[in-house]
């Protein structure tokens, strides 16, 4: 069975025995997964992730920097456990999964002059919920060398609160995602939050994904990080895909 199929199989699985059995009969994990399983560690060099999966300490490779895919594997981990299958194996599995294109790919990059960066492709989507997570779990990243860079896209199809939305990402960035070094965002709906914005934290506020990606491109310095997040709709997927295209390793 390949790895689709058996991740696959693993939720059909749980839902069957909650759809059977009820919740009342399932083993606590399904419920109180922070009491029983947690994430010690990422390393962002090795990938390596490190659990505490019921009292006991385990490691595996996940090639994916989004942290909500990170602990929706362990999560499909303790499900298997709690079901009496073949958790390991799964496992096995997940440390061969790739996401999607922009939901998460860590893809590293070799610029001319030999400048190697690091790059989170998160372009795909970003509800607001999601756009403030990537920061703040990018910004908890340990980067050993180099800076933290985030470009942003637009929070599109958020109605009347568009605006209001886009504003409250500066104060996350203050308060909670003060590790990013620097921001570059691209369209209108960030004006009042670049006006907030502390001046050492500005990268660029750009209209248009060719300027944005040509400024980036020359402030670059190795071993720098840059984590891509903005809806769809906003164009600022265009930017790590050209870069891909171009310059991976």
């Amino acid at each position: 069975m390949n790895s689709v199929l058996w991740v696959s199989f693993c939720f059909c699985l749980a839902t069957d025995q909650i759809a059977q059995t009820g919740l009342s009969s399932l083993p606590p994990v399904i419920y109180y997964s922070e009491q029983l399983f947690k994430i010690l560690k990422i390393s962002n060099e090795s990938g390596r992730v490190f659990v505490d999966f019921f009292g006991s300490n385990f490691s595996y490779n996940f090639p994916c920097a989004a942290s909500h895919f990170v602990l929706n594997s362990v999560g499909v981990a303790a499900s298997l456990y709690a079901l009496n299958e073949d958790w390991k194996r799964c496992i096995r599995y997940l440390e061969r999964w790739q996401p999607l294109d922009g939901r998460g790919n860590l893809l590293e990059l070799t610029l001319p002059d030999s400048i190697n960066v690091s790059v989170i492709n998160d372009s795909f989507n970003a509800a607001p919920i999601a756009m403030k997570e990537a920061l703040i779990n990018f910004s908890n990243r340990q980067v050993s060398k180099g800076r933290k860079i985030a470009v942003l896209g637009e929070m599109l199809e958020t109605g009347e609160y568009d605006k209001v939305l886009h504003k409250e990402l500066a104060e996350i960035i203050v308060k909670e995602a003060s590790l990013i070094d620097l921001i570059y965002v691209k369209g209108s709906l960030y004006n009042e939050f670049w006006s907030l914005l502390p001046e050492e934290k500005k990268g660029g506020k750009f209209n248009d994904a060719e300027s944005l990606e040509e400024a980036l491109l020359d402030m670059l310095k190795d071993n720098d990080e840059v984590i891509f997040k903005g809806s769809h709709g906003s164009s600022i997927y265009k930017i790590p895909q050209s870069m891909m295209n171009k310059y991976l390793k």
